[in-house]
């Protein structure tokens, strides 16, 4: 995981894993890549044969996946895209109704769709939730990164339908400080 927060760390070693941290990669829009532009494969010296590696970034490709696979390790995307030939011996996309065949793969391949594959912990699923008035405020949460800026767009909207909307946002540290400090310059009453 590239600059994993403390959390992140707790909850994998707690779970008896070890967390390898990497450095921050030079992201780009998803729109923007293609088969072309996927990261450099600079993780030899960190695997070892029969590790299960799991892949989770617009950045990974062919490439890297074959590199991973041919050190003899087991690999798992968690992939939304299906933008490129794949090598996992799983691919999980949560994403309801994505049909499975758009993806080309190896033949040893399993792929899981739907939202009964989220990685969601247990702890979301075990807690009694009270029950909710429809009138307590608005959720707005788009992923950790919206690098569009959907989470500004969609709030400043939001203002200006109902102005007494109580608005509840979410983001992580992934965010771009330039969309948090548009958050922060609208007028929310």
């Amino acid at each position: 995981i590239a600059d994993p927060d403390v959390h992140v760390f707790r909850i994998v070693e707690s779970a008896g894993f070890k967390l390898i941290a990497l450095p921050s990669i030079p992201y780009q829009l998803p729109d923007e890549m293609d088969g072309r532009n996927e990261i450099k494969f600079d993780i030899e010296h960190l695997l070892q044969k029969d590790d299960i590696v799991l892949l989770d970034g617009y950045w990974f490709g062919s490439s890297y996946e074959r590199s991973i696979k041919e050190m003899g390790c087991k690999l798992v995307c968690i992939d939304d895209l299906a933008n490129h030939y794949f090598y996992a011996d799983v691919i999980i996309n949560h994403s309801p109704g994505f049909d499975p065949s758009i993806y080309r793969s190896e033949y040893y391949t399993k792929i899981y769709t739907g939202l009964e594959y989220s990685l969601i912990r247990p702890d979301f699923y075990k807690r009694p939730f009270p029950e909710r008035r429809l009138n307590d405020g608005i959720l707005i949460f788009l992923g950790g990164v919206d690098h569009y800026n959907l989470t500004h767009r969609i709030a400043k909207i939001i203002c200006e339908i109902n102005h007494e909307a109580e608005l509840r946002i979410i983001v992580s540290s992934s965010f771009h400080k330039d969309n948090f400090e548009s958050l922060l310059s609208l007028q929310l009453v």
